[in-house]
C-alpha cells in the first residue's frame, strides 16, 4: 500500500481514544468507472491534479491500534479537484486533503460505525475486567480481616 498522508484525530466523546486516518493510493479506481466524472475532471486526473484514494480508519487507545474495529472506504477523490456543471464548465476548484476526508466525508460516518463495533467488541472485555476486579477486591477484603 502506498500511504500518501496520515492524520490522527481525537474522539470528541471518549477521552484517550483517537482515530488514525491513512490515506492510501487506490490504483483500482479510474475516472471511467465513475459516470459522474466529467471530461474536465478526467483531464485533471490525467494531469495528476487529483487521484482516487482509500481512507483506512483505525481507532487507537493507549498507543494500541484496535485493528479489529478498523474500517475503510475506497474510490474517493483526493487532491486538487475540479468542480464542473452539467455542461462541463469549470465552476470551482477544491483541495481535498486528509483533513477534509477526516472531518467532512467519510470520516464522521466511519467513526460513528466504529463506535458501535468498539462497544460490541469491548463490552465482554470490560465485563471480565470488572468481574476480576470485584473478585480481587473480595479476596483482599477477606485477607484484610484475617
Amino acid at each position: 500500500m502506498n500511504t500518501i498522508e496520515t492524520l490522527t484525530v481525537p474522539d470528541d466523546t471518549v477521552e484517550g481514544l483517537t482515530y488514525r486516518f491513512d490515506i492510501v493510493s487506490d490504483f483500482e479506481s479510474i475516472p471511467s468507472d465513475d459516470e459522474s466524472i466529467t471530461s474536465a475532471q478526467r483531464a485533471a486526473w490525467h494531469a495528476d491534479a487529483w487521484q482516487y484514494v482509500g481512507v483506512i480508519v483505525t481507532p487507537i487507545i493507549a498507543d494500541c491500534d484496535l485493528d479489529f474495529a478498523s474500517d475503510a472506504l475506497w474510490g474517493l477523490e483526493y487532491g486538487t479537484f475540479t468542480d464542473t456543471d452539467k455542461e462541463d464548465t469549470v465552476t470551482g476548484i477544491r483541495e481535498i486533503t486528509a483533513k477534509t476526508l477526516a472531518h467532512e466525508y467519510p470520516g464522521p460516518d466511519l467513526i460513528t460505525g466504529m463506535r458501535g463495533t468498539l462497544a460490541d467488541k469491548l463490552a465482554p472485555i470490560v465485563a471480565a475486567l470488572e468481574s476480576a476486579r470485584a473478585n480481587l477486591d473480595a479476596a483482599n477484603s477477606t485477607t484484610d480481616k484475617e
